[in-house]
Parts: C-alpha cells; sequence; structure tokens
C-alpha cells in the first residue's frame, strides 16, 4: 500500500482580515497600519490601491493618498464615507505625525534656520555726489 500524503486541514481558517493583513505585509515588507484597510492589485506594472470600505479605488498615488481618503482629509482625494470613525481618527493622527517628522526632519538639515538667522547687510561705500 502506497502513502499518499493527505491534505491537513487547518482547524482556524484565515479571516479575511488576517489574509490582508498577511498580504499587504508582503508587499515590500510594508508594516505602515493603512494597509489593513487597503487591498493592493497590480495591472502590468501600475499599483492599483482599494479601500476595503468604499471599494474605490486609484492607480497610483501610494499608500499617503489612501491615508488621506480614509481621514477625509480636503484636497488630493475624496474622503471614505464609509470608514468607521476610529480609523478616520487613527489616519488622521498618522497623517499629522508624518507631517511633524518631515518638519523636524527639515529643522535638522537646515538647521531650523527661522530660529538662528541673523540679517546682514553688506557695506557699500556711498555714491559719489552727482555733477550736474
Amino acid at each position: 500500500m502506497s502513502s499518499i500524503p493527505q491534505e491537513t486541514t487547518n482547524e482556524n481558517p484565515p479571516t479575511a482580515t488576517s489574509v490582508r493583513q498577511e498580504s499587504s505585509l508582503r508587499t515590500r515588507g510594508k508594516t505602515d497600519p493603512t494597509w489593513q484597510h487597503v487591498t493592493l492589485r497590480m495591472e502590468g506594472d501600475t499599483q492599483v490601491l482599494t479601500c476595503i470600505y468604499c471599494k474605490e479605488s486609484w492607480k497610483g498615488g501610494g499608500i499617503h493618498r489612501m491615508k488621506e481618503h480614509l481621514a477625509k482629509s480636503k484636497g488630493n482625494v475624496r474622503g471614505c464615507k464609509h470608514v468607521p470613525d476610529d480609523v478616520c481618527h487613527q489616519m488622521d493622527q498618522l497623517l499629522h505625525a508624518n507631517k511633524k517628522k518631515k518638519d523636524n526632519e527639515l529643522d535638522d538639515a537646515y538647521g531650523d534656520q527661522s530660529q538662528t538667522q541673523t540679517q546682514t547687510y553688506e557695506q557699500v561705500a556711498p555714491l559719489p555726489p552727482r555733477q550736474g
């Protein structure tokens, strides 16, 4: 009698959330919490991100655009009408944290010139009087 490997069954089948998290974490090692609320598919070389709440999709713009969509930020993208309030708040917090981090990085890179900048004037010799 030959031994044929039997298919094993998973006692705890994956939920939609765990599958989404697993597939999104495999996307180039991304760890942004926003990936838990979007799906990613490829159309050729183009990434298409889809909101899991309203099913709207965007080509390009990246995870930042989706964060703005979920936070209902005005400007770049239409806000999600179906996102839960706690997720909306979390995305808004992430956007503000990212902006603060960028501002701090710029301050570090440029030495926060707004506080240390002093005015300097060139010494210029006065013009001789006009002869007329």
